[in-house]
């Protein structure tokens, strides 16, 4: 009966394990605003975008060793990326994922009712 339970216990660890999200190792690393750490990648083309001369980048900013604030940019697509203005959408909060912002509200994307992304 013993060997039973550690079978089964043994069976579970890969389904347990696969519950945790493996920290990126491939972020680029910067100082943002008052040396505020942000690390980042750019997000590969059809995620969100189709556009191969839209980028996005997704991320995270450090506000404190164990706190940080993901973020999802993207660059302008009718006006040069370089001097068009900024708009920041934060959105959060119990009960409330900045997903459901980008996504159904000021993203350039959404989520059709089969659960496919799509372009706005």
């Amino acid at each position: 009966m013993r060997s039973i339970s550690w079978i089964t216990l043994l069976g579970a660890v890969p389904t347990i394990k696969a519950q945790f999200v493996t920290p990126p190792t491939d972020l680029i690393e910067k100082k943002g605003y008052l040396d505020i750490p942000v690390r980042y990648k750019e997000v590969p083309t059809g995620i969100c975008e189709t556009d191969p001369n839209t980028k996005s980048f997704s991320g995270y900013v450090d506000v404190a060793e164990d706190q940080h604030l993901f973020f999802w940019f993207f660059e302008a697509r009718n006006q040069n990326p370089e001097t068009a203005p900024l708009t920041v959408w934060i959105n959060g909060g119990p009960g409330s994922s900045s997903m459901i912002g980008l996504f159904q509200e000021n993203g350039p994307c959404g989520v059709d009712s089969n659960g496919n992304v799509r372009l706005k």
